[in-house]
């Protein structure tokens, strides 16, 4: 039980460590390169294959962007719920005592 709240705070902080370090790209994922050289300029879509530089400029295709914060608070989460689950189960279950009868223990 004691370890808990230094776990839960090395997970999240290696999470939000984690969130901020940058990650390569993907070679597809460059429109700007395939749109300058217009080897990519072809999309599958749901008419057919259209260019995508024919598509309506103001819709601009962007990855959502998740705040370390939020990535962390669900890892904190998860490591609380797990941990109190895991402390639950290990914890050794205190026998119940029985009535007995006091008068047998005191008469010998």
């Amino acid at each position: 039980m004691r370890l808990i709240l230094p776990l839960a705070l090395l997970v999240g902080g290696l999470g939000l460590l984690a969130a901020e370090i940058p990650s390569a790209e993907s070679p597809h994922g460059n429109e700007q390169r395939s749109m300058v050289d217009g080897s990519d300029d072809w999309r599958r879509t749901v008419d057919g294959w259209q260019r995508s530089s024919d598509w309506d400029p103001a819709v601009k295709r962007e990855a959502p962007a998740l705040h370390p914060a939020v990535v962390g608070s669900f890892q904190l989460l998860l490591v609380l719920t797990v941990a109190l689950t895991l402390d639950l189960v290990a914890t050794p279950k205190k026998p119940v005592e029985t009535a007995t009868n006091d008068k047998s223990k005191s008469s010998g």
